[in-house]
Protein backbone atom coordinates (compact mmCIF):
# COMPACT_ATOMS: atom_id res chain seq x y z
CA UNK A 1 0.00 0.00 0.00
CA UNK A 2 3.16 2.61 0.27
CA UNK A 3 2.61 3.50 -3.19
CA UNK A 4 -1.14 3.99 -3.10
CA UNK A 5 -2.74 7.34 -3.51
CA UNK A 6 -3.47 8.70 0.13
CA UNK A 7 -7.08 8.39 -1.27
CA UNK A 8 -7.09 5.30 -1.99
CA UNK A 9 -4.92 3.86 0.94
CA UNK A 10 -7.83 5.65 3.44
CA UNK A 11 -10.69 3.93 0.55
CA UNK A 12 -8.85 0.27 1.68
CA UNK A 13 -8.95 1.32 5.03
CA UNK A 14 -12.17 1.98 5.12
CA UNK A 15 -13.35 -0.52 3.07
CA UNK A 16 -11.81 -3.76 5.11
CA UNK A 17 -13.74 -2.39 8.25
CA UNK A 18 -16.99 -1.65 6.06
CA UNK A 19 -16.77 -5.01 4.99
CA UNK A 20 -16.13 -6.87 8.61
CA UNK A 21 -19.23 -4.38 9.46
CA UNK A 22 -21.31 -6.29 6.45
CA UNK A 23 -19.65 -10.20 7.42
CA UNK A 24 -20.38 -8.90 11.44
CA UNK A 25 -23.95 -7.66 10.01
CA UNK A 26 -24.47 -10.76 7.95
CA UNK A 27 -23.38 -13.07 10.44
CA UNK A 28 -25.46 -11.77 13.27
CA UNK A 29 -28.98 -11.04 10.98
CA UNK A 30 -28.18 -14.80 10.02
CA UNK A 31 -28.56 -16.08 13.58
CA UNK A 32 -31.34 -14.09 14.68
CA UNK A 33 -33.02 -15.15 11.33
CA UNK A 34 -32.39 -18.97 12.09
CA UNK A 35 -32.99 -18.14 15.90
CA UNK A 36 -36.69 -16.93 15.08
CA UNK A 37 -37.11 -19.35 12.50
CA UNK A 38 -36.65 -21.71 16.07
CA UNK A 39 -38.32 -20.06 18.33
CA UNK A 40 -41.22 -20.13 15.37
CA UNK A 41 -40.95 -23.75 14.70
CA UNK A 42 -40.95 -23.62 18.53
CA UNK A 43 -44.30 -22.12 18.95
CA UNK A 44 -45.96 -23.28 15.70
CA UNK A 45 -45.36 -27.02 16.97
CA UNK A 46 -44.38 -28.29 20.56
CA UNK A 47 -45.92 -24.67 22.24
CA UNK A 48 -49.03 -24.84 20.28
CA UNK A 49 -49.40 -28.45 20.39
CA UNK A 50 -48.89 -28.97 24.12
CA UNK A 51 -52.04 -26.18 24.67
CA UNK A 52 -54.29 -27.62 22.24
CA UNK A 53 -53.45 -31.17 23.99
CA UNK A 54 -54.21 -29.46 27.30
CA UNK A 55 -57.10 -27.56 25.71
CA UNK A 56 -58.89 -30.91 24.80
CA UNK A 57 -57.86 -32.97 27.97
CA UNK A 58 -60.06 -29.94 29.71
CA UNK A 59 -62.74 -30.41 26.84
CA UNK A 60 -63.17 -34.13 27.95
CA UNK A 61 -63.43 -33.29 31.60
CA UNK A 62 -65.47 -30.91 30.70
CA UNK A 63 -67.61 -33.27 28.95
CA UNK A 64 -67.38 -35.58 31.83
CA UNK A 65 -68.71 -32.75 34.53
CA UNK A 66 -71.52 -31.89 31.92
CA UNK A 67 -72.86 -35.49 31.48
CA UNK A 68 -72.16 -36.43 35.54
CA UNK A 69 -74.17 -33.38 36.29
CA UNK A 70 -76.99 -33.87 33.55
CA UNK A 71 -76.99 -37.33 35.07
CA UNK A 72 -77.95 -35.98 38.44
CA UNK A 73 -80.20 -33.42 38.02
CA UNK A 74 -84.21 -34.12 37.39
CA UNK A 75 -84.96 -30.64 35.67
CA UNK A 76 -85.18 -31.54 31.92
CA UNK A 77 -84.18 -28.09 31.01
CA UNK A 78 -81.40 -27.78 33.43
CA UNK A 79 -80.43 -31.51 31.84
CA UNK A 80 -80.45 -30.04 28.40
CA UNK A 81 -78.26 -27.33 28.75
CA UNK A 82 -75.92 -29.58 30.80
CA UNK A 83 -76.09 -32.07 27.53
CA UNK A 84 -75.61 -28.77 25.23
CA UNK A 85 -72.38 -27.99 27.20
CA UNK A 86 -71.15 -31.33 26.61
CA UNK A 87 -72.10 -32.20 23.20
CA UNK A 88 -70.10 -28.31 22.84
CA UNK A 89 -67.00 -29.61 24.77
CA UNK A 90 -66.89 -32.44 22.30
CA UNK A 91 -67.10 -30.44 19.27
CA UNK A 92 -64.17 -28.05 20.12
CA UNK A 93 -62.18 -31.19 20.71
CA UNK A 94 -62.37 -31.37 16.48
CA UNK A 95 -60.58 -28.07 16.26
CA UNK A 96 -57.48 -29.69 18.21
CA UNK A 97 -57.21 -32.92 16.32
CA UNK A 98 -57.04 -31.17 12.86
CA UNK A 99 -54.30 -28.80 13.87
CA UNK A 100 -52.43 -31.83 15.19
CA UNK A 101 -52.71 -33.72 12.27
CA UNK A 102 -51.10 -30.48 10.14
CA UNK A 103 -48.06 -29.59 12.81
CA UNK A 104 -47.63 -32.53 15.22
CA UNK A 105 -44.14 -33.74 13.68
CA UNK A 106 -44.28 -36.80 16.79
CA UNK A 107 -45.76 -39.66 16.38
CA UNK A 108 -49.65 -39.04 14.37
CA UNK A 109 -50.74 -42.23 15.13
CA UNK A 110 -51.71 -41.11 18.58
CA UNK A 111 -53.56 -38.56 17.17
CA UNK A 112 -55.42 -40.70 14.89
CA UNK A 113 -56.06 -43.36 18.10
CA UNK A 114 -57.27 -40.76 20.10
CA UNK A 115 -59.91 -39.72 17.33
CA UNK A 116 -60.73 -43.13 16.21
CA UNK A 117 -61.37 -43.96 20.47
CA UNK A 118 -63.45 -41.05 20.38
CA UNK A 119 -65.54 -42.31 17.71
CA UNK A 120 -65.75 -45.42 18.80
CA UNK A 121 -68.08 -44.51 21.91
CA UNK A 122 -70.10 -41.51 19.52
CA UNK A 123 -73.05 -44.12 19.60
CA UNK A 124 -72.50 -44.46 23.79
CA UNK A 125 -72.22 -40.89 24.13
CA UNK A 126 -75.29 -40.32 22.80
CA UNK A 127 -77.21 -43.33 24.45
CA UNK A 128 -75.91 -41.41 27.77
CA UNK A 129 -77.14 -38.27 26.51
CA UNK A 130 -80.79 -39.74 25.29
CA UNK A 131 -81.02 -41.10 28.84
CA UNK A 132 -79.95 -38.87 30.90
CA UNK A 133 -82.83 -36.19 28.88
CA UNK A 134 -85.46 -38.63 29.92
CA UNK A 135 -84.29 -38.71 33.75
CA UNK A 136 -83.25 -42.28 33.14
CA UNK A 137 -80.32 -41.91 35.36
CA UNK A 138 -79.52 -44.97 36.66
CA UNK A 139 -79.33 -46.28 32.86
CA UNK A 140 -77.30 -43.66 31.67
CA UNK A 141 -75.19 -43.70 34.68
CA UNK A 142 -74.33 -47.24 34.02
CA UNK A 143 -73.96 -47.18 30.30
CA UNK A 144 -71.68 -44.02 30.59
CA UNK A 145 -69.29 -45.79 33.68
CA UNK A 146 -69.36 -49.28 32.17
CA UNK A 147 -69.05 -48.14 28.29
CA UNK A 148 -68.03 -44.05 28.27
CA UNK A 149 -65.84 -43.18 31.02
CA UNK A 150 -63.01 -46.26 30.23
CA UNK A 151 -62.84 -45.11 26.69
CA UNK A 152 -62.39 -41.15 27.92
CA UNK A 153 -59.62 -41.97 29.81
CA UNK A 154 -58.50 -44.05 26.93
CA UNK A 155 -58.11 -40.95 25.16
CA UNK A 156 -56.90 -38.82 27.92
CA UNK A 157 -54.02 -41.34 27.43
CA UNK A 158 -53.28 -40.46 24.08
CA UNK A 159 -53.18 -36.79 24.79
CA UNK A 160 -50.94 -37.19 27.72
CA UNK A 161 -48.42 -38.69 25.20
CA UNK A 162 -49.17 -36.53 22.66
CA UNK A 163 -48.33 -33.59 25.75
CA UNK A 164 -45.44 -35.36 26.64
CA UNK A 165 -43.86 -36.11 23.40
CA UNK A 166 -44.32 -32.18 22.48
CA UNK A 167 -42.70 -31.17 25.36
CA UNK A 168 -39.48 -33.30 24.87
CA UNK A 169 -39.40 -31.49 21.65
CA UNK A 170 -39.96 -28.11 22.65
CA UNK A 171 -37.08 -29.05 25.57
CA UNK A 172 -34.45 -29.87 22.51
CA UNK A 173 -35.93 -27.19 20.66
CA UNK A 174 -34.90 -24.95 23.65
CA UNK A 175 -31.87 -26.01 23.74
CA UNK A 176 -31.10 -26.22 20.30
CA UNK A 177 -31.95 -22.17 20.26
CA UNK A 178 -30.09 -21.78 23.50
CA UNK A 179 -26.50 -23.53 21.61
CA UNK A 180 -27.00 -21.33 18.29
CA UNK A 181 -27.62 -17.86 19.98
CA UNK A 182 -23.78 -18.95 22.05
CA UNK A 183 -22.88 -20.15 19.26
CA UNK A 184 -23.77 -16.41 17.21
CA UNK A 185 -22.60 -14.45 20.08
CA UNK A 186 -19.07 -16.54 20.08
CA UNK A 187 -19.16 -16.03 16.11
CA UNK A 188 -19.55 -11.76 16.35
CA UNK A 189 -17.01 -11.27 19.22
CA UNK A 190 -14.45 -13.32 17.10
CA UNK A 191 -15.57 -11.04 14.22
CA UNK A 192 -15.55 -7.87 16.41
CA UNK A 193 -12.31 -8.75 18.02
CA UNK A 194 -10.64 -9.29 14.80
CA UNK A 195 -12.03 -6.58 13.01
CA UNK A 196 -10.74 -4.21 15.67
CA UNK A 197 -7.42 -5.67 15.43
CA UNK A 198 -6.93 -5.37 11.74
CA UNK A 199 -8.75 -1.25 12.05
CA UNK A 200 -5.57 -0.77 14.56
CA UNK A 201 -3.24 -2.65 12.68
CA UNK A 202 -4.10 -0.32 9.37
CA UNK A 203 -4.70 2.87 11.55
CA UNK A 204 -1.14 2.77 12.90
CA UNK A 205 0.26 1.44 9.31
CA UNK A 206 -1.65 4.69 7.70
CA UNK A 207 -0.67 6.88 10.70
CA UNK A 208 2.80 6.00 10.32
CA UNK A 209 2.98 5.79 6.10
CA UNK A 210 1.84 9.90 6.77
CA UNK A 211 3.43 10.97 9.66
CA UNK A 212 7.45 9.67 8.75
CA UNK A 213 7.24 11.59 5.64
CA UNK A 214 5.71 14.49 6.87
CA UNK A 215 7.71 15.08 9.16
CA UNK A 216 10.71 14.47 7.04
CA UNK A 217 9.17 17.32 4.63
CA UNK A 218 8.84 19.35 7.38
CA UNK A 219 12.63 19.42 8.43
CA UNK A 220 13.14 20.12 4.76
CA UNK A 221 10.71 23.19 5.25
CA UNK A 222 12.53 24.39 8.11
CA UNK A 223 15.92 23.89 6.82
CA UNK A 224 14.90 26.03 3.47
CA UNK A 225 13.12 28.74 5.58
CA UNK A 226 16.50 29.05 7.23
CA UNK A 227 18.53 29.84 4.15
CA UNK A 228 19.88 26.60 4.06
CA UNK A 229 18.76 24.81 0.61
CA UNK A 230 21.73 21.95 0.78
CA UNK A 231 18.77 19.44 1.58
CA UNK A 232 17.71 15.98 0.41
CA UNK A 233 14.39 14.71 0.97
CA UNK A 234 15.26 10.34 1.12
CA UNK A 235 11.13 9.60 1.18
CA UNK A 236 9.93 7.74 -2.22
CA UNK A 237 6.17 7.28 -3.22
CA UNK A 238 3.94 7.83 -5.69
CA UNK A 239 1.20 8.94 -3.72
CA UNK A 240 0.68 12.56 -2.81
CA UNK A 241 3.30 13.09 -0.37
CA UNK A 242 5.88 11.55 -2.71
CA UNK A 243 4.99 13.43 -5.51
CA UNK A 244 5.76 16.81 -2.87
CA UNK A 245 8.56 15.25 -1.67
CA UNK A 246 10.15 14.69 -5.44
CA UNK A 247 8.91 18.43 -6.22
CA UNK A 248 10.46 19.91 -2.68
CA UNK A 249 13.91 18.10 -4.16
CA UNK A 250 13.66 19.31 -7.52
CA UNK A 251 12.61 22.87 -6.25
CA UNK A 252 15.55 23.04 -3.28
CA UNK A 253 17.97 21.80 -6.56
CA UNK A 254 16.66 24.49 -9.03
CA UNK A 255 16.56 27.52 -6.19
CA UNK A 256 20.48 26.33 -5.06
CA UNK A 257 21.69 26.21 -8.29
CA UNK A 258 20.01 29.43 -9.12
CA UNK A 259 21.45 31.47 -6.23
CA UNK A 260 24.81 29.95 -6.33
CA UNK A 261 25.14 31.24 -9.78
CA UNK A 262 23.79 34.61 -8.98
CA UNK A 263 26.15 34.56 -6.20
CA UNK A 264 29.03 33.66 -8.22
CA UNK A 265 27.54 36.26 -11.19
CA UNK A 266 27.52 39.12 -8.83
CA UNK A 267 30.70 38.19 -7.35
CA UNK A 268 32.26 38.51 -10.56
CA UNK A 269 30.46 41.67 -11.25
CA UNK A 270 31.71 43.13 -8.08
CA UNK A 271 35.50 42.25 -8.77
CA UNK A 272 35.18 44.25 -12.31
CA UNK A 273 34.56 40.92 -14.20
CA UNK A 274 32.01 41.67 -16.87
CA UNK A 275 32.56 38.68 -18.88
CA UNK A 276 30.35 36.05 -17.46
CA UNK A 277 27.22 33.69 -18.78
CA UNK A 278 25.11 31.70 -16.56
CA UNK A 279 26.38 28.18 -15.86
CA UNK A 280 22.63 26.51 -14.88
CA UNK A 281 19.02 26.95 -16.41
CA UNK A 282 17.02 29.50 -14.74
CA UNK A 283 12.99 28.90 -15.23
CA UNK A 284 9.67 29.60 -13.66
CA UNK A 285 10.15 32.80 -11.91
CA UNK A 286 14.03 33.13 -12.41
CA UNK A 287 13.75 33.54 -15.76
CA UNK A 288 13.03 37.65 -14.95
CA UNK A 289 16.09 37.59 -12.74
CA UNK A 290 18.21 35.91 -15.66
CA UNK A 291 16.95 38.86 -17.95
CA UNK A 292 17.48 41.58 -15.92
CA UNK A 293 20.92 40.10 -14.96
CA UNK A 294 22.02 39.63 -18.87
CA UNK A 295 20.78 43.46 -19.36
CA UNK A 296 22.54 44.59 -16.60
CA UNK A 297 25.79 43.18 -18.45
CA UNK A 298 25.12 43.96 -21.65
CA UNK A 299 24.38 47.20 -21.30
CA UNK A 300 26.91 47.99 -18.80
CA UNK A 301 29.61 46.43 -20.95
CA UNK A 302 28.61 48.23 -24.10
CA UNK A 303 28.96 51.48 -22.40
CA UNK A 304 32.21 51.04 -21.04
CA UNK A 305 33.56 49.81 -24.53
CA UNK A 306 32.29 53.06 -26.12
CA UNK A 307 33.72 54.83 -23.31
CA UNK A 308 36.98 53.06 -23.25
CA UNK A 309 36.92 53.51 -27.30
CA UNK A 310 36.33 57.19 -26.64
CA UNK A 311 38.78 57.66 -24.26
CA UNK A 312 41.48 56.42 -27.32
CA UNK A 313 40.01 58.82 -29.39
CA UNK A 314 40.53 61.93 -27.27
CA UNK A 315 44.14 60.18 -26.14
CA UNK A 316 45.29 59.80 -29.34
CA UNK A 317 43.67 63.50 -30.49
CA UNK A 318 45.37 65.04 -27.30
CA UNK A 319 48.83 63.45 -28.83
CA UNK A 320 48.29 65.08 -31.63
CA UNK A 321 47.54 68.41 -30.88
CA UNK A 322 50.06 68.32 -28.56
CA UNK A 323 52.49 67.63 -31.07
CA UNK A 324 50.89 70.10 -33.10
CA UNK A 325 51.11 73.17 -30.37
CA UNK A 326 54.68 72.17 -29.82
CA UNK A 327 55.83 72.04 -33.42
CA UNK A 328 53.91 76.16 -33.28
CA UNK A 329 55.51 76.99 -30.09
CA UNK A 330 59.00 75.66 -31.44
CA UNK A 331 58.23 77.84 -34.84
CA UNK A 332 57.12 80.78 -33.05
CA UNK A 333 60.64 80.59 -31.00
CA UNK A 334 62.43 80.33 -33.93
CA UNK A 335 60.61 83.38 -35.69
CA UNK A 336 61.15 85.37 -32.58
CA UNK A 337 65.02 84.29 -33.12
CA UNK A 338 64.97 85.13 -36.84
CA UNK A 339 63.43 88.07 -37.08
CA UNK A 340 66.37 89.87 -38.86
CA UNK A 341 66.22 87.18 -41.84
CA UNK A 342 62.32 87.91 -41.91
CA UNK A 343 62.69 89.39 -45.15
CA UNK A 344 65.26 87.15 -46.41
CA UNK A 345 62.90 84.28 -45.17
CA UNK A 346 59.51 85.51 -45.97
CA UNK A 347 58.79 83.09 -48.36
CA UNK A 348 59.32 80.15 -46.30
CA UNK A 349 57.24 81.79 -43.56
CA UNK A 350 54.63 82.17 -45.63
CA UNK A 351 54.71 78.55 -46.68
CA UNK A 352 55.07 77.73 -42.80
CA UNK A 353 52.25 79.94 -42.21
CA UNK A 354 49.93 77.96 -44.93
CA UNK A 355 50.76 74.73 -43.11
CA UNK A 356 50.03 76.43 -39.31
CA UNK A 357 46.87 77.16 -40.68
CA UNK A 358 46.11 73.66 -42.13
CA UNK A 359 47.52 71.95 -38.99
CA UNK A 360 45.38 74.48 -36.83
CA UNK A 361 42.18 73.26 -39.30
CA UNK A 362 42.91 69.68 -38.61
CA UNK A 363 43.41 69.93 -35.07
CA UNK A 364 40.09 71.80 -34.84
CA UNK A 365 38.33 69.38 -37.31
CA UNK A 366 40.03 66.81 -35.15
CA UNK A 367 38.46 68.41 -31.64
CA UNK A 368 35.07 68.32 -33.05
CA UNK A 369 35.25 65.01 -33.96
CA UNK A 370 36.66 64.14 -30.31
CA UNK A 371 34.09 66.22 -28.94
CA UNK A 372 30.60 64.82 -30.66
CA UNK A 373 32.20 61.55 -29.78
CA UNK A 374 32.26 62.66 -26.07
CA UNK A 375 28.83 63.68 -26.63
CA UNK A 376 27.80 60.34 -27.71
CA UNK A 377 29.35 58.68 -24.94
CA UNK A 378 27.52 61.06 -22.79
CA UNK A 379 24.29 59.96 -24.04
CA UNK A 380 25.08 56.47 -23.69
CA UNK A 381 26.03 57.13 -20.51
CA UNK A 382 22.68 58.69 -19.80
CA UNK A 383 21.08 55.66 -21.84
CA UNK A 384 22.90 53.44 -18.99
CA UNK A 385 21.58 54.90 -16.05
CA UNK A 386 18.23 55.15 -17.64
CA UNK A 387 18.69 51.17 -18.05
CA UNK A 388 19.91 50.90 -14.44
CA UNK A 389 16.90 52.60 -13.90
CA UNK A 390 14.48 49.76 -15.61
CA UNK A 391 16.73 47.39 -13.64
CA UNK A 392 15.56 48.48 -10.13
CA UNK A 393 11.85 49.20 -11.55
CA UNK A 394 11.67 45.34 -12.56
CA UNK A 395 13.28 44.63 -9.03
CA UNK A 396 10.51 46.61 -7.58
CA UNK A 397 8.36 44.31 -10.38
CA UNK A 398 10.02 41.23 -8.07
CA UNK A 399 8.67 42.78 -5.02
CA UNK A 400 5.31 42.65 -5.97
CA UNK A 401 5.55 39.52 -7.14
CA UNK A 402 6.95 38.46 -3.42
CA UNK A 403 3.46 40.14 -2.30
CA UNK A 404 2.05 37.85 -4.25
CA UNK A 405 3.62 35.23 -3.44
CA UNK A 406 2.73 35.76 0.09
CA UNK A 407 -0.83 36.43 -0.56
CA UNK A 408 -0.88 32.78 -1.98
CA UNK A 409 1.25 31.76 1.02
CA UNK A 410 -1.80 33.75 3.47
CA UNK A 411 -4.34 31.77 1.05
CA UNK A 412 -2.80 28.75 1.64
CA UNK A 413 -2.72 29.34 5.06
CA UNK A 414 -6.14 29.72 5.27
CA UNK A 415 -7.71 26.74 3.08
CA UNK A 416 -5.12 24.81 5.95
CA UNK A 417 -7.60 25.87 8.54
CA UNK A 418 -10.62 25.57 6.46
CA UNK A 419 -9.72 21.54 6.15
CA UNK A 420 -8.84 21.64 9.85
CA UNK A 421 -12.00 22.85 10.82
CA UNK A 422 -13.84 20.54 8.05
CA UNK A 423 -11.50 17.11 9.67
CA UNK A 424 -12.53 18.16 13.11
CA UNK A 425 -16.63 18.42 12.01
CA UNK A 426 -15.25 14.69 10.73
CA UNK A 427 -14.43 13.52 14.16
CA UNK A 428 -12.26 10.82 14.12
CA UNK A 429 -12.48 9.91 10.27
CA UNK A 430 -11.10 13.02 9.93
CA UNK A 431 -8.24 12.78 12.08
CA UNK A 432 -5.52 11.97 9.63
CA UNK A 433 -6.45 14.74 7.21
CA UNK A 434 -6.44 17.67 10.04
CA UNK A 435 -2.57 16.43 10.70
CA UNK A 436 -2.15 17.11 6.84
CA UNK A 437 -4.11 20.38 7.02
CA UNK A 438 -2.31 21.31 10.05
CA UNK A 439 1.05 20.51 8.13
CA UNK A 440 -0.24 22.10 4.88
CA UNK A 441 -0.53 25.31 7.39
CA UNK A 442 3.04 25.23 8.55
CA UNK A 443 4.53 24.66 4.95
CA UNK A 444 2.58 27.91 4.24
CA UNK A 445 4.30 29.79 6.89
CA UNK A 446 7.35 28.57 5.92
CA UNK A 447 6.47 29.41 1.98
CA UNK A 448 5.90 32.94 3.40
CA UNK A 449 8.63 33.64 5.67
CA UNK A 450 11.16 32.34 2.78
CA UNK A 451 8.90 35.16 0.55
CA UNK A 452 10.34 37.48 3.49
CA UNK A 453 14.01 36.38 2.99
CA UNK A 454 13.76 36.70 -1.02
CA UNK A 455 12.17 40.04 -0.77
CA UNK A 456 15.27 40.91 1.50
CA UNK A 457 18.07 39.74 -1.24
CA UNK A 458 15.89 41.64 -3.93
CA UNK A 459 16.46 45.22 -1.90
CA UNK A 460 20.27 44.41 -1.13
CA UNK A 461 20.02 44.06 -5.00
CA UNK A 462 18.46 47.03 -5.54
CA UNK A 463 20.59 48.46 -3.54
CA UNK A 464 23.87 47.51 -5.99
CA UNK A 465 21.62 48.65 -8.75
CA UNK A 466 21.37 52.21 -6.42
CA UNK A 467 25.20 51.75 -6.13
CA UNK A 468 25.95 51.04 -9.98
CA UNK A 469 23.26 54.64 -10.71
CA UNK A 470 25.51 56.61 -8.58
CA UNK A 471 29.26 55.34 -10.46
CA UNK A 472 27.42 55.56 -14.03
CA UNK A 473 26.58 59.57 -12.76
CA UNK A 474 29.30 60.17 -11.72
CA UNK A 475 30.96 58.72 -14.97
CA UNK A 476 28.56 60.94 -16.63
CA UNK A 477 30.03 64.00 -14.69
CA UNK A 478 33.13 62.84 -15.85
CA UNK A 479 32.44 63.19 -19.34
CA UNK A 480 30.74 65.92 -19.30
CA UNK A 481 34.12 67.58 -17.73
CA UNK A 482 35.94 65.80 -20.64
CA UNK A 483 33.05 67.69 -23.09
CA UNK A 484 33.56 70.97 -21.62
CA UNK A 485 37.74 70.46 -22.25
CA UNK A 486 36.94 70.01 -25.75
CA UNK A 487 35.18 72.84 -26.38
CA UNK A 488 38.30 74.59 -24.40
CA UNK A 489 40.27 73.11 -26.93
CA UNK A 490 38.12 73.87 -30.10
CA UNK A 491 37.86 77.47 -29.08
CA UNK A 492 41.16 77.35 -28.90
CA UNK A 493 42.18 75.95 -31.98
CA UNK A 494 39.79 78.22 -33.26
CA UNK A 495 41.68 81.04 -32.36
CA UNK A 496 44.77 79.44 -33.48
CA UNK A 497 42.71 78.98 -36.93
CA UNK A 498 41.99 82.96 -36.87
CA UNK A 499 45.76 84.01 -36.00
CA UNK A 500 46.73 81.89 -38.81
CA UNK A 501 44.25 83.32 -41.44
CA UNK A 502 45.65 86.83 -39.55
CA UNK A 503 49.39 85.81 -40.19
CA UNK A 504 48.02 85.44 -43.93
CA UNK A 505 46.84 88.75 -44.49
CA UNK A 506 50.14 90.10 -42.35
CA UNK A 507 51.92 88.14 -45.13
CA UNK A 508 50.16 90.13 -47.89
CA UNK A 509 50.99 93.50 -45.12
CA UNK A 510 54.76 92.33 -44.43
CA UNK A 511 55.42 95.57 -45.80
CA UNK A 512 53.69 97.76 -43.30
CA UNK A 513 56.28 96.83 -40.68
CA UNK A 514 58.49 93.83 -38.68
CA UNK A 515 57.18 95.40 -35.70
CA UNK A 516 53.74 93.98 -36.46
CA UNK A 517 55.00 90.69 -37.99
CA UNK A 518 56.61 90.85 -34.39
CA UNK A 519 53.24 90.84 -32.35
CA UNK A 520 52.00 88.25 -34.17
CA UNK A 521 54.53 85.61 -34.02
CA UNK A 522 54.40 86.53 -30.10
CA UNK A 523 50.58 85.93 -30.08
CA UNK A 524 51.22 82.98 -32.10
CA UNK A 525 54.13 81.47 -29.65
CA UNK A 526 51.10 82.54 -26.66
CA UNK A 527 48.82 80.26 -28.17
CA UNK A 528 50.66 77.59 -28.66
CA UNK A 529 51.44 77.49 -25.35
CA UNK A 530 48.07 77.19 -23.88
CA UNK A 531 47.01 74.56 -27.04
CA UNK A 532 49.92 72.85 -25.33
CA UNK A 533 48.98 72.87 -22.00
CA UNK A 534 45.35 72.19 -22.51
CA UNK A 535 46.24 68.98 -24.62
CA UNK A 536 48.31 67.77 -21.88
CA UNK A 537 45.51 68.30 -19.97
CA UNK A 538 42.76 66.48 -22.25
CA UNK A 539 45.53 63.85 -22.60
CA UNK A 540 46.25 63.40 -18.51
CA UNK A 541 42.16 62.95 -18.52
CA UNK A 542 41.88 60.45 -21.27
CA UNK A 543 44.39 58.23 -19.60
CA UNK A 544 42.19 58.56 -16.07
CA UNK A 545 38.84 57.72 -18.13
CA UNK A 546 40.46 54.78 -20.12
CA UNK A 547 42.24 53.72 -16.41
CA UNK A 548 38.92 53.53 -15.01
CA UNK A 549 37.49 51.68 -17.24
CA UNK A 550 40.48 49.25 -17.61
CA UNK A 551 39.55 47.85 -14.37
CA UNK A 552 36.56 46.11 -15.95
CA UNK A 553 36.54 42.92 -17.92
CA UNK A 554 33.75 43.62 -20.54
CA UNK A 555 31.53 40.64 -22.28
CA UNK A 556 32.67 39.07 -24.99
CA UNK A 557 29.96 39.71 -27.95
CA UNK A 558 29.87 38.86 -31.27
Amino acid sequence: MKNFKISKKLGVTFGIIIAAVLIISVVSIAGLVNALNKFEDFYNEPFQVTNYAMDMRRNIQAYAKSIGYAMMVSDVEQTKEYLSQGTEAIDNLRDGYNYMMENYTGDKSQVEKFYSTMQDIADEREQVGNLAGQNQNEEATELYFAQVQPVLLEAQQYLNTIYNESMTHAEKNFKSVQQMSLLIIAAVGVLVLAALVVTICLALYITKGLTKPIEELEQAANKMSGGDFDVEITYQSEDELGSLAASMNQMTALTKSVLDDTARGLKEVSEGNLNIAPRVEYSGIYETMEDSIKKIIINLSDTMRKINDAANQVSTGSNQMAESAQGLAEGATEQAGAIEELQATITDVAVQINDNAKESQTAFDTAKKVESSAEVSSREMKEMTSAMQQISDTSKQIESIIAEIEEIASQTNLLSLNASIEAARAGEAGRGFAVVANQIGKLAEDSAASAVNTRQLIEDSITQVENGSRLAEQTAKALEEVIQGLQEIAEIVDKTNAAAGRQAEAINQIQQGVEQISGIVQNNSAAAEETSAASEELSAQASNLTELTGQFTLLQMS
